[in-house]
């Protein structure tokens, strides 16, 4: 046992000294859920063995996502998180801490030495005060002890004594008054810069939250400055896209101004960091779902239940009824995700950012790129009155736009807002910028036969015809897309047919069964009728919903 300790205190390294180094956040990689922070630690120290502890980190950090970077000939051993006491250390303040604290001590004994200024003219006016109060009483005992009243002479040259002292006292008084007001006055713009230089002093020195984490490790150093990267990751962060969509005509583009909407709550301000966006997901899945496999079996029928045979009540069990026979067998549900494609993008920013924990929302202009469009308008008289400036665009900045809100301006006006879903690099998106209201809209239904009526009819055959009117009260031709629906039917007993006229430019577009569509340009003050005729048939004794 004595040599097994002896081994140990051999062993432990022998600290130079143990130095406390508070880190400052200069870079952070955010990812749309989370981050990587990576702080900068810079210490003095002599040639040796040191314990270095690095207070203030976030509540959340996690000891396994820690990961430190050190220069050459400097090498680190043993690093652990801890969370409750620490050991005495030697203070690391930086240089711009210390400024900053110079700076408040020093505006301090300004803003002190102003106020004994002021204290000292108020005792000069409280002295006048009370020698006015002196004299004052001093006449009324003088004229008390006499036993009988002054001469005229006498009174006269009392009052004229004491008046004279008076009004000597109060033009000190009315002018230690002025001094006061003077001094506060000129002290007021000190007061501010000490407000101010204690704000920025707070801003470098966020006190550490209770119970907050420290970075505790071993280095080995030949002496002189050291600087180490400490990389965490913080799952209290994020950004999120946006856009403003800008449409102009004649001619025809679309300019996509890119921003993010980033945030964090780590507990810490990041103050004048270098800022990366990724479009990595390391919060997210990483490999692809695991997919089981289905067994199925058969099972021969079972007979029909003879209900005459059949008890009046199911057996009971102790007050509860029989729970029912188990199957035979259970298929896994997993349930489905969505993972994100492609390669993984990271935007740097060239200026420094401050974010500050749980305060700012913050909104970063990224860049504008113009991409290709095509405009038309887009109309569904069975819905709308009016039709709606619709563009389609193609992806052509070679990177893919990210889900996110995006503010929707076309010549100039904000016409609305949507949600843009993920496109990728030569994908495309359609979008709406607002109504045309000069392309009017009506759908009638001149005619309608049919065996019955209610909702549930018992007839046999339906027939109907719907008439599609769109005006152009504009002053322009514009390229139209009208959008309507038809029944369709999946039984063979269930016959549909449809007449259009003229004939559709598309029906089922895009596997969408029941839609047709018509593609045709509509001039200045011109009108177009789409009639309909649609016939249903289906067997006697059937109803139809």
């Amino acid at each position: 046992m004595r040599i097994f300790a002896l081994l140990l205190l051999t062993a432990a390294p022998a600290f130079a000294d143990t130095i406390e180094a508070p880190g400052a956040v200069t870079a952070v990689t955010l990812y749309p859920a989370g981050a990587t922070v990576t702080r900068t630690v810079s210490f003095s120290a002599p040639a040796g063995i040191h314990e270095i502890i690095i207070p203030g980190l976030p509540r959340d950090t996690r000891a396994e996502a820690l990961r430190i970077r050190a220069p050459e000939g400097v090498t680190v051993g043993a690093v652990s998180l801890a969370t409750g006491r620490q050991p005495a250390t030697t203070e690391q303040t930086s240089p711009e801490v210390q400024a900053a604290k110079a700076e408040v001590e020093r505006l301090e004994l300004v803003v002190e030495e102003r106020r004994r200024a002021i204290a000292a003219i108020g005792a000069r006016t409280e002295a006048a005060r009370a020698r006015v109060a002196f004299l004052q009483s001093l006449a009324t005992t003088q004229a008390q002890q006499a036993g009988t009243l002054p001469s005229a002479e006498a009174l006269r040259a009392l009052a004229a004594l004491v008046g004279e002292e008076v009004r000597g006292a109060r033009e000190e008084e009315l002018a230690a008054n002025a001094e006061t007001a003077a001094a506060m006055r000129a002290m007021q713009p000190e007061v501010e810069a000490l407000a101010r230089a204690q704000a920025a002093l707070a801003a470098l020195t966020v006190p550490q939250a209770a119970g907050a984490p420290a970075l505790v490790l071993n280095l080995q150093t030949g002496g002189g400055e050291v600087a180490l990267e400490v990389d965490a990751l913080a799952g209290e962060a994020g950004w999120t896209p946006v856009y403003d969509l800008r449409l102009t005509r004649n001619p025809d583009r679309l300019a996509v101004a890119r921003g993010v909407s980033v945030w964090q709550a780590t507990g810490e301000d990041w103050r004048g960091i270098a800022l990366t966006l990724s479009t990595a997901r390391p919060s997210e899945q990483s490999a692809p779902s695991v997919l089981y496999p289905e067994l199925r079996a058969i099972y021969p029928e079972p007979p029909p239940m003879d209900y005459s045979r059949a008890p009046a009540a199911a057996p009971q069990m102790g007050g509860m009824a029989a729970p029912p026979a188990a199957e035979a067998d259970m298929a896994y549900y997993t349930g489905f995700s969505v993972d994100m494609q492609g390669t993984v993008f990271n935007h740097r920013f060239g200026n420094s950012v401050d974010i500050r924990s749980g305060a700012d929302n913050l909104r970063l202009t990224m860049d504008e790129q113009v991409v290709e469009v095509e405009l038309r308008a887009e109309a569904v008289p069975m819905l709308d009155a009016t039709a709606y400036l619709v563009a389609t665009l193609t992806n052509t900045t070679g990177q893919p736009l990210l889900p996110g809100p995006a503010t929707l301006y076309a010549e100039g006006a904000l016409v609305g807002g949507t949600g843009l879903a993920l496109i990728p690099p030569q994908g495309e998106a359609t979008i709406g910028f607002g109504a045309i209201d000069g392309l009017r809209l009506t759908r009638t239904v001149p005619s309608r036969r049919q065996g019955e009526e209610g909702i549930i009819t018992t007839g046999n055959r339906i027939e109907e015809v719907a008439e599609i009117r769109v005006e152009n009260l504009t002053g322009e031709s514009w390229p139209l897309r009208v959008i309507d629906r038809i029944p369709y039917s999946q039984q063979d007993d269930l016959t549909i047919t449809t007449l259009a006229t003229p004939p559709a430019t598309r029906r089922d577009p895009e596997g969408q069964r029941g839609l047709m569509e018509w593609d045709f340009d509509l001039a200045p003050g011109a009108e177009r009728v789409i009639r309909l005729e649609t016939r249903i048939a289906w067997p006697r004794g059937m109803l139809l919903r």
